[in-house]
């Protein structure tokens, strides 16, 4: 799987934290995708709100079925759990249906 981060408004401090960050939690989500896609490309994008401080982060999955899922929070690390927890729900319910087909 590749991964392709983007980064608005984000200072050099909290990108290098975001993907250490998101490396980490990575391996729940690396088991899932490799279930359902061969190949995937997955993106990852996080934004600073310049007039509130908050963060947005958005995660999408460039395959067939395509996903994306994306998240507002005060914090860094709780967007990016709360955008990897939706995204992983999304995918569960795909893997779960096509178990089901079987």
């Amino acid at each position: 799987m590749q991964i392709a981060y983007s980064f608005k408004n984000i200072s050099p401090a909290e990108k290098a934290f975001c993907q250490s960050y998101f490396d980490g939690k990575l391996a729940k989500l690396q088991k899932i995708i490799d279930r359902i896609y061969a190949e995937a490309c997955l993106d990852f994008r996080a934004e600073k709100f310049v007039k509130k401080s908050a963060y947005k982060v958005s995660l999408s999955i460039h395959s067939s079925p395509p996903f994306f899922v994306a998240e507002d929070d005060h914090t860094l690390p709780e967007a990016i759990d709360l955008a990897l927890d939706k995204l992983v729900v999304d995918l569960r319910k795909v893997q779960e249906a096509r178990k089901e087909k079987r």
